[in-house]
């Protein structure tokens, strides 16, 4: 075979890989509308009572926009602006609306999640621009106020995100989940509501997600307390690097953050050594799940290794991933498999 010919085959095969990809993830989002989104755009967390939350409904926009899928974005929207943006005197969401004891489909928590208001503020900001939409960008604008105003307060001269409007706040500390740093967003908010003060929110951010880090493999916790300047778990809650501290991986890798990314390789050793990645890891105890991860692991974790330069570790994570996403059944792990897998592809 000629060198000429050789060469065609190889692009032949490198565009059919690419094709074949492309296609996979198109039947994935299909399949993601048909089982979690309904007809109305609400996004359904089917092991949790078919509840919605805002930060449901802010993965399903961001997905649409990924997908450039302006239809179901607008369904998305629609329905997330009706049911969850009634909040008396802010433009915060409603983070939690499903089935009332009385039967009633409705709000059924009025406090907000800062991830799921962060999450669709960044998804309109991200749909304005790519379809030229200035009303997207107004209706960003307005949110993204409110959590500046009202979500990120000064503690002993440092910035910090709460997790809600209510109930994070004590007398002498702050009860904070290093997932809800949702730092890609932070760079768009920049471009679109006060420059100087999110760049500056963004970097210290970074500074405070750097510093939080237990356990011999130095991993974030879901949730942690904050007093006098020290950080410690909060283990009122969970002691576990977990379903909500995974994401911290995520949004590091989306930023592409060195400083939070390069402090993972221990836990890239880890997952070496015993050849899969735990659902979650006691930072207490030192004690690594038994349990298998969901594609979701896998595929966050794929992510990291290929970002570190582990690229034979990250096929392997991949295709372990791809594997689990086949069968997968829960929201949220499908959501953010697909988030990975739309991120690999840009």
């Amino acid at each position: 075979m000629k060198a000429k010919d050789r060469l065609l085959l190889i692009f032949m095969i490198l565009l059919f890989c690419e094709l074949t990809f492309a296609d996979m993830l198109s039947e994935r989002w299909n399949y993601y509308k048909k089982t979690f989104i309904s007809d109305d755009g609400r996004i359904l967390d089917l092991q949790n009572n078919s509840i919605s939350h805002s930060e449901g409904q802010g993965y399903g926009l961001l997905l649409s926009v990924l997908f450039d899928d302006r239809e179901t974005f607008e369904k998305v929207w629609k329905w997330t602006k009706f049911n969850l943006q009634t909040r008396k005197g802010d433009n915060l969401l409603a983070w939690s609306w499903g089935k009332h004891i009385s039967g009633k489909w409705t709000v059924l928590d009025y406090n907000n999640a800062t991830d799921g208001d962060s999450l669709i503020a960044y998804a309109l900001c991200l749909a304005g621009k790519r379809w030229g939409k200035s009303e997207y960008l107004e209706e960003a604008k307005k949110i993204i106020r409110d959590i500046r105003e009202f979500l990120i307060v000064k503690k002993d001269d440092n910035l910090y995100l709460l997790p809600g409007y209510y109930g994070f706040y004590r007398e002498d500390s702050l009860i904070l989940n290093p997932s809800y740093y949702v730092l890609p967003a932070y760079k768009v908010f920049a471009k679109v509501e006060e420059r100087n003060f999110w760049e500056n929110f963004y970097s210290e951010s970074v500074s405070f997600l750097e510093k939080i880090s237990f356990g011999q493999y130095g991993l974030p916790p879901d949730w942690i307390i904050l007093k006098n300047n020290d950080i410690s778990i909060f283990s009122e809650k969970t002691n576990t690097f977990g379903f909500e501290a995974i994401r911290v991986l995520l949004y590091s890798v989306m930023a592409d953050e060195w400083r939070i990314v390069g402090k993972f390789k221990k836990f890239l050793s880890l997952i070496e050594n015993v050849n899969y990645v735990p659902q979650d890891i006691d930072l207490k105890e030192e004690k690594i799940s038994s349990q298998d991860g969901m594609a979701m692991h896998y595929l966050i974790v794929s992510a990291l290794a290929k970002k570190l330069g582990k690229n034979e570790l990250a096929e392997a994570l991949k295709s372990r991933g791809l594997k689990k996403l086949e069968e997968e059944k829960n929201y949220y792990s499908y959501t953010l498999s697909l988030i990975v897998l739309k991120e690999e592809e840009r």
